[in-house]
């Protein structure tokens, strides 16, 4: 996501994706869902954004989405499972 341009209007000062799943491959929804709090989904996303980054060349925002429901496969609590991607893929957290 482009959030705000530089001066240029070329680069953005910085980008920001979700930590989030919007369904699978058989169930799609119209909505932002928090990912399960599990070492396989810090694993996942922090490969995910480790590879954006080495595309982009910088930094991305990681933003976490609210959560009205727990999953009943969470390991570990909400904080503890963003803080973990944003220090395993070395990437700003919001």
């Amino acid at each position: 996501m482009k959030n705000q341009s530089t001066e240029t209007g070329d680069r953005a000062l910085w980008y920001s994706e979700h930590a989030s799943f919007s369904g699978n491959t058989e169930l799609k929804v119209p909505d932002l869902l928090p990912l399960p709090y599990t070492e396989e989904a810090v694993r996942h996303l922090s490969r995910q954004i480790i590879q954006e980054q080495d595309f982009m060349g910088e930094r991305i925002l990681l933003e976490n989405v609210s959560t009205y429901l727990s999953c009943q496969f969470n390991e570990m609590a909400e904080g503890e499972c963003i803080a973990a991607v944003a220090h395993e893929a070395d990437c700003y957290l919001t």
